[in-house]
């Protein structure tokens, strides 16, 4: 039920002059940001997290001092902005970014979206890796790529790559669980969870409702009991 994306993403300085380069990450709305980290020369540096202002003043002191740090910052709903310091003239600069986030799903249907629209009009590589815990077996489909699958283990695999990409679309990924949909369909399910001293109970019931040939009127009437001071045996009736 919850997804966790990794972009790792090179970039080419092709000036002749040292620059520092800004980035924006358009993030799900649900997104949590997990990893920020980036190549120091053969070396990988992770980041961590620090007040606005304090970050800001020791991303400039580093600058200063010609290092090399990155700040990444919320600007306004789920987009986040990176600056990153120094782009080498005709050098690459590697940058590794994680967030986790809820799966939407639906009666066994899994949506996984990932926001790969690009500003730059072509891109040199391209490549995609999804992998899917326990999910081998599972139906799937991806309406934006071209997707080859196999199985590592109990796990599915779905890879994609691309030369002189154009990165004008989202990826997106959906799993059907067909033995969910089908239990669905043929019972309850009840789930209970207790917080702050009160009770909880969700029931999902997907009935069978075969289809007519010709339109006719139902009516359903859906009664919820919530008083607690019935008598048991009237309850349970």
């Amino acid at each position: 039920g919850f997804a966790r994306t990794t972009i790792d993403q090179t970039y080419f300085n092709h000036m002749w002059s040292r620059l520092e380069g800004t980035f924006y990450f358009p993030l799900p709305p649900d997104a949590s940001l997990s990893r920020l980290a980036m190549y120091v020369g053969p070396k990988l540096m992770e980041g961590g997290m620090a007040e606005r202002d304090y970050a800001r003043q020791v991303f400039e002191t580093i600058k200063h001092r010609q290092l090399d740090p990155a700040l990444l910052e919320w600007v306004d709903g789920s987009t986040f902005k990176m600056r990153v310091f120094p782009l080498e003239p005709r050098q690459e600069k590697r940058i590794i970014l994680s967030y986790t986030q809820k799966l939407d799903i639906s009666y066994g249907r899994s949506h996984y979206r990932f926001p790969a629209g690009h500003n730059m009009k072509v891109v040199d590589d391209w490549s995609v890796n999804l992998r899917v815990n326990d999910g081998r077996g599972l139906l799937w489909d991806s309406p934006s790529h071209t997707l080859q699958a196999k199985t590592e283990g109990r796990d599915l695999v779905l890879t994609a790559e691309e030369k002189l990409s154009c990165l004008d679309k989202d990826v997106v990924l959906f799993l059907n669980d067909d033995s969910v949909a089908k239990a669905d369909s043929q019972s309850a399910l009840l789930s209970a969870t207790q917080h702050e001293n009160a009770h909880y109970l969700m029931l999902r019931w997907r009935p069978d409702l075969p289809t007519e040939k010709t339109r006719q009127r139902r009516d359903w009437v859906f009664l919820f009991e919530c008083s607690a001071d019935l008598d048991p045996l009237l309850a349970r009736t």
